[in-house]
């Protein structure tokens, strides 16, 4: 087809707001014009792209009706992890998005670290940090050592953990409690273990 100096050309359909696969996902922010947080997210999210942008709700009463009603809190922007190759150009052009984060002509990358925090998600360090404490915790049939008093160093059986924290254990010889602080758990998680807790914490398994 020929196309003279002057003349419009139109917009190709044929070619996709995304492309070619990419080695591996990346996060990206992207600017959309006015009221169209919601749209311009679909139309990602049909395209296979995970995009989102933090929300608030707000409530009134219309008539004596609660009315809710969700609102970007951040207007204007967007979150999206692409899987393929974004073409920016055709996003531009169908209305989609008004622009990207960008640092020069170069769109920033996102950490998942940075996305998780947006999303309200606890990052990894914080995920390894409850997965340590939840596998540390003190449970009913684990084997314990006592940190202090008299029968400090040895081995109880865990027979009964209360909601305040009282552990009740016994030995061979005898019966008693403690606070689940002053006992230690024989042998503790490991790190495969505690590994793999985090990623359920995180949502990855």
């Amino acid at each position: 087809m020929n196309y003279e100096r002057g003349q419009v050309i139109p917009m190709d359909r044929k070619t996709g707001i995304v492309g070619d696969k990419l080695a591996k996902p990346v996060w990206h922010t992207l600017f959309v014009p006015p009221n169209r947080e919601r749209s311009t997210s679909e139309a990602l999210k049909a395209k296979k792209c995970f995009a989102f942008y933090p929300q608030r709700t707000s409530r009134w009463f219309v008539r004596g009706k609660k009315v809710e009603r969700d609102f970007p809190q951040i207007t204007g922007m967007i979150y999206v992890k692409f899987t393929r190759q974004p073409h920016w150009h055709i996003m531009r052009e169908r209305r989609l998005i008004a622009g990207v984060m960008s640092v020069g002509n170069r769109p920033i990358a996102f950490p998942s670290e940075i996305i998780r925090r947006l999303q309200g998600l606890p990052a990894r360090n914080e995920a390894l940090m409850q997965a340590r404490d939840e596998l540390a915790r003190i449970c009913e049939g684990d084997t314990a050592i006592v940190q202090e008093g008299p029968l400090a160093g040895h081995f109880v059986q865990v027979s009964e953990v209360k909601p305040d924290g009282t552990v009740f254990w016994f030995t061979d010889l005898l019966k008693g409690q403690s606070k689940a602080g002053s006992l230690l758990q024989d042998g503790g998680a490991s790190h495969g273990e505690i590994e793999a807790r985090a990623d359920q914490i995180m949502g990855v398994a």
